[in-house]
């Protein structure tokens, strides 16, 4: 399986939540998996975000950021390049989404664009997921709750 991760779907392998076992699971089912560069940062303010909160440790909260870091060395990672901008700027005619989610999906269409292939789409994320569905991805998970 090719796929692709949005934050939403990332997190879930370095935080133990609902669903974080579909995502491993997909994680060792995926040959490659593709994501965007903005999701580096998000990751970190995800991160930052549930340690102030105190839901985790400071020493967990580095091994979670040591963990990443390693492990995005071999996420093939998609640059915001003009093309990814201006497929992505089309999109908000047709969805109400945020920015970044936007740039997922424009990130994602812009790869299967070009390796002309099937890629399934992992995201947690409610607009995203219906966006991705309209754009005819397989989606992971394949319902979505509200």
């Amino acid at each position: 399986m090719i796929a692709y991760f949005d934050t939403s779907a990332l997190i879930k392998f370095y935080i133990d939540e609902k669903d974080s076992d579909l995502v491993k699971k997909t994680l060792k089912d995926s040959e490659v998996i593709f994501t965007s560069k903005i999701a580096y940062v998000e990751m970190f303010s995800v991160f930052s975000r549930i340690k102030r909160d105190q839901a985790i440790t400071e020493n967990d909260y580095r091994k979670m950021l040591k963990s990443f870091i390693i492990d995005w060395e071999s996420y093939a990672v998609i640059d915001i390049t003009d093309r990814t901008l201006n497929i992505t700027s089309q999109l908000f005619e047709f969805y109400p989404l945020r920015s970044l989610d936007a740039l997922h999906l424009g990130s994602a269409l812009l790869i299967q664009k070009e390796i002309d292939d099937d890629i399934t789409f992992v995201c947690f994320d409610n607009r995203l997921w219906k966006a991705a569905k309209e754009e005819n991805f397989k989606v992971i998970p394949e319902n979505l709750n509200d």
